[in-house]
């Protein structure tokens, strides 16, 4: 299974994005966490996704980031 190029293309993209998910899902789990923190940490892991997929010049600022809707 990992000798298959594309399997190895899959686990290279997916890798950081499983790293960072389990990371800020352990953040939440604590028993008193900093909601600011919190919420610093799942605005960061969002622009981090984002930007994986999407052009950085689609968000020139924070509010952009904001205001842009995932689904539509």
């Amino acid at each position: 299974m990992y000798n298959d190029p594309v399997n190895k293309l899959y686990i290279a993209f997916l890798q950081p994005i499983v790293t960072e998910l389990n990371r800020v899902n352990e953040l939440f789990q604590l028993e008193n966490a900093n909601a600011v923190k919190l919420t610093d940490d799942l605005m960061a892991m969002y622009q981090a996704m984002l930007s994986r997929v999407m052009k950085p010049c689609a968000f020139p600022r924070l509010s952009a980031l904001l205001e842009y809707e995932v689904i539509t």
